[in-house]
C-alpha cells in the first residue's frame, strides 16, 4: 500500500490510445498530433483548449501520470522486500531541485532519506515526474502561438512554481477515487489536468496567504479551466 492508496497505485482503466504523442515544442509539427475530435467525451472541453498542440498536451498529462504511477508501483514493491513499514507509510511525493522528496510528517529523518533515496534511485521514475510537471505548465500557461483566449484566467510564471504545487502521491489517490459513473470513469488519469490544477490554485492561496510573493500571476476571482469537469 502506498501512503493509503491500496495495494496498487493504478486503478483498473482502458489503456491510452497507443498513437498519441507529444507535440515538438515551440510549433513545430508533431509527428502524430491528436485530433480535438477523435478522444472527445466533451465537445466543451475541447472547446475551452483551442488548439490541437494544448489538446494533444492535456491528453498526454494524463498518460504520463499513468506512467509515474505504474512506475512507482515498481519502485514500492521493490521497497516493500525490503522495508515494508516505510514503504507503505503515508507520505507524499513532490520535486524540488530535480529531486522527488518526501511531503510528510510520518517518517523519522532516517526513514525519509531511505525513503527519497530509493525512489530518486530510479531515473525513470524522476523523468516521468519532470515531464509531467512540464507538461503542465504548457497545458495551464500555454504561451505565444500556442497559446488560446484564457478570459482573463492564466497562470502565468507557473514554471516558477509547479514543483513546489504537485504532489503526485495525492493525485494518484484522486485517480483511484474517481466514480465508475462519472464522466471520466473510463478513462480517469486523463483528468489529471483538472487535478493538477486544482492543486496548483490550493497552494496559490495558501502561500499568499502566509505572506508569500504573488510570484503566480492569476485571476484567482474567475473560474479555474477544469473545475466543472
Amino acid at each position: 500500500m502506498i501512503g493509503g492508496v491500496g495495494s496498487s497505485v493504478l486503478p483498473s482503466v482502458m489503456s491510452s490510445p497507443a498513437n498519441v504523442s507529444r507535440p515538438a515544442k515551440g510549433g513545430e509539427t508533431a509527428s502524430d498530433p491528436v485530433s480535438a475530435v477523435e478522444y472527445t467525451l466533451d465537445d466543451s472541453w475541447y472547446a475551452s483548449t483551442g488548439t490541437d498542440y494544448h489538446t494533444t498536451n492535456a491528453w498526454h498529462l494524463g498518460t504520463t501520470l499513468e506512467a509515474f504511477g505504474k512506475r512507482l508501483d515498481l519502485v514500492t514493491s521493490r521497497m516493500r522486500t525490503i522495508r515494508p513499514d516505510i514503504a507503505d507509510a503515508p507520505y507524499d511525493l513532490k520535486l524540488d531541485q530535480g529531486r522527488l522528496v518526501v511531503v510528510g510528517d510520518a517518517l523519522d529523518e532516517r526513514s525519509r532519506i531511505w525513503l527519497e533515496e530509493s525512489v530518486n534511485g530510479d531515473r525513470e521514475l524522476v523523468r516521468l515526474a519532470k515531464d509531467f510537471n512540464e507538461l503542465a505548465v504548457e497545458v495551464l500557461d500555454p504561451k505565444g502561438k500556442n497559446a488560446f483566449n484564457t478570459k482573463g484566467r492564466h497562470y502565468d510564471k507557473l514554471d516558477m512554481t509547479i514543483d513546489r504545487s504537485t504532489r503526485f502521491v495525492s493525485l494518484l489517490k484522486q485517480v483511484e477515487s474517481t466514480s465508475p459513473a462519472s464522466s471520466w470513469g473510463w478513462m480517469p488519469f486523463q483528468h489529471a489536468a483538472g487535478l493538477v490544477e486544482e492543486q496548483v490554485m490550493a497552494d496559490t492561496y495558501e502561500y499568499q496567504a502566509k505572506g508569500g510573493t504573488i510570484e503566480l500571476l492569476r485571476r484567482m476571482d474567475t473560474p479555474s479551466f477544469y473545475a466543472r469537469f
